[in-house]
């Protein structure tokens, strides 16, 4: 919900926001709360801020969407294949693309002013979830140090025929 259209937001994250599901005043189920009317590149609600993020040096998105939102002290980054910026194409293999997604990951942070290191959560989608051990191998060189939590699921297809999607979740310091 929040890479896309930041309409609704889990309610365990709202007192990370400086608000409450009550005082949202756009509705909530319990569980969710949805916060109508977001559009605008920046629109402040109940003291959060939400901004979109589109990094220069990142592959254009493949749909209608942005690299990333910004909410608050929070980045959320839609899913990056592993798409060579320049020529939009795909490297052969796994451990390749694992890379170049990456590394188009780190651009969308730097876009916002943050680093890998920023990161607390990682999505990562495998075309195949025999590649787990390979892509770690990858995955442990960008994320050195205090590892983000991170889930990783095998898709039954990615955009482009791409063998390794990730997203990520950052906290600005």
């Amino acid at each position: 919900y929040w890479a896309s259209s930041l309409r609704c937001l889990p309610t365990t994250l709202l007192p990370y926001c400086g608000v409450s599901a009550k005082d949202t005043g756009y509705g909530c189920n319990g569980e969710t709360a949805y916060l109508a009317g977001l559009n605008n590149k920046e629109r402040k609600v109940k003291g959060m801020t939400r901004e979109t993020i589109n990094a220069k040096n990142a592959p254009a998105a493949v749909g209608p969407y942005v690299h990333a939102v910004k909410a608050g002290d929070f980045v959320f980054t839609s899913g990056q294949l592993g798409l060579d910026p320049v020529t939009g194409a795909l490297p052969e293999g796994v451990t390749a693309q694992a890379e170049q997604a990456i590394k188009n990951i780190a651009e969308v942070l730097k876009e916002a002013g943050l680093t890998l290191a920023d990161v607390v959560k990682t999505t990562v989608f495998l075309a195949d979830i025999n590649d787990f051990a390979a892509i770690n191998e990858v995955y442990s060189k960008f994320f050195t140090g205090e590892a983000p939590a991170r889930s990783c699921v095998q898709a039954a297809a990615l955009p482009k025929g791409g063998l390794f999607e990730i997203e990520v979740v950052a906290v600005c310091r």
